[in-house]
């Protein structure tokens, strides 16, 4: 198995992290038993604004929402730094003269 095979294998894993975790940070806003009201005897105080319709969320909810999105993200970064400077999948060779192997 060559640099390139590992390169592409990496990124597909990469970018099925990174589809995986933002699906299941877009989830929290269509959670249907959230409450509209903040509940700060279960601790459902942080706001979750889905285009003006506020749901609320616990604390540990609250960091898992905040916590997939910012692994998606890096995901997503690190997919597409390995796809612009080792160019597994050969997107960019014709602009490039300066491919990493």
């Amino acid at each position: 198995m060559g640099k390139t095979s590992i390169w592409k294998m990496i990124m597909i894993i990469l970018l099925v992290l990174s589809t995986i975790c933002f699906g299941e940070a877009i989830s929290f806003y269509y959670t249907p038993n959230l409450p509209t009201t903040p509940q700060p005897q279960i601790g459902r105080i942080y706001p979750l604004n889905n285009h003006g319709w506020v749901t609320y969320l616990t604390k540990e909810e609250w960091y898992t929402f905040n916590f997939l999105h910012a692994l998606a993200a890096l995901f997503f970064i690190t997919f597409f730094a390995i796809g612009w400077f080792c160019d597994p999948f050969n997107c960019f060779s014709k602009h490039r003269t300066d491919k990493v192997s």
